[in-house]
């Protein structure tokens, strides 16, 4: 069998018409293995299982809310010619204003486990991190701050590696849909059900 390791396509110069930046990010409510479970067709993700990787019940997930300029998404490269290996670290860097009371607890749960997480970032582009092997809780912090005009509130850092760079998954069309950003896979948004609190 053949294996094709060249170039099979270019790419034109685009519109400068997207900016930077993070809206959200949901993380779901148990780990799943999504390339397998879910459907997928040239790196665009178009359907999600059920929570216990079925095909009717409800996928749960958790949003997240962001403030503009704070968060940010990288995929880092890592490439070893002498090993003829190569892998994407996927890195979040999530910032929220204000401590309250029911933070640590969340903290603690998100750090307990491999996360399959869902970015919308400005251009209302959905990503999937750690599809695959999951993010997890890397680093991060609390602080008060001391001056009056310093944050107060917490950072978390999530980080994971995969074979595959960033998996989209189908492009919203409602953002007054009650499944948004998640209504534009069809059917398969029937199921999501996105919890705040």
């Amino acid at each position: 069998m053949a294996i094709t390791c060249g170039v099979t396509q270019g790419r034109t110069i685009d519109c400068a018409d997207v900016v930077g930046g993070l809206k959200a990010v949901y993380f779901a409510a148990s780990f799943q293995d999504l390339p397998v479970v879910a459907s997928v067709t040239s790196g665009v993700m178009s359907g999600l299982p059920d929570d216990a990787g079925g095909a009717s019940s409800t996928y749960n997930v958790y949003r997240y809310e962001l403030r503009p300029e704070l968060s940010s998404m990288t995929i880092n490269i890592q490439g070893d010619t002498n090993n003829g290996t190569v892998f994407y670290e996927q890195t979040l860097s999530l910032q929220f204003h204000k401590l309250a009371s029911g933070d640590a607890d969340k903290i603690v749960e998100l750090a307990k486990g491999r996360l399959n997480t869902f970015v919308l970032d400005n251009n209302d582009n959905l990503y999937v991190l750690g599809a695959e092997n999951g993010l997890d809780l890397s680093g991060g912090n609390l602080t008060t701050g001391t001056g009056f005009g310093d944050a107060n509130g917490f950072q978390l850092d999530l980080s994971g590696r995969e074979l595959y760079p960033v998996y989209f998954f189908t492009a919203p069309s409602d953002p007054s849909a009650a499944t948004f950003p998640f209504d534009g896979s069809g059917a398969a948004a029937s199921g999501v059900t996105i919890a705040v609190n």
